[in-house]
């Protein structure tokens, strides 16, 4: 569960973390801060050395559906509780298959 709060709460304070790679996606909202390259390099960093883990592929479905449910406020930004809720809403069975599979590979460092 940690990593499902974690992986909500990254893509939707503007960690927009492509398909295969959420690093790379700016943010729909006009006026959100725009990730420096450090922080996309992180990002991918973090995502290459999880390639081979099991659930990777559900994890970065999962981030993808967060981020491509972003709700942009009145001030051009990212609303955070509106995309929550929207995801929550959208993003259902992606966060079905995480669970499932990161219970059934508790030790995956995709999980973590």
């Amino acid at each position: 569960m940690k990593t499902i709060f974690v992986s909500i709460v990254a893509a939707l304070t503007s960690v927009a973390c492509s398909s295969s790679d959420p690093c790379n996606r700016n943010s729909t909202c006009p006026n959100d801060t725009p990730l420096t390259q450090s922080q996309k390099d992180q990002c991918s960093a973090s995502y290459k050395a999880n390639q081979s883990s099991a659930c990777y592929s559900e994890v970065v479905t999962f981030n993808n559906c967060l981020l491509d449910n972003r709700v942009c406020g009145g001030d051009g930004k990212t609303d955070v509780k509106l995309s929550a809720t929207q995801a929550e809403n959208n993003c259902t069975n992606q966060k079905a298959n995480v669970l499932s599979c990161c219970t059934k590979n508790a030790n995956a460092t995709a999980c973590k």
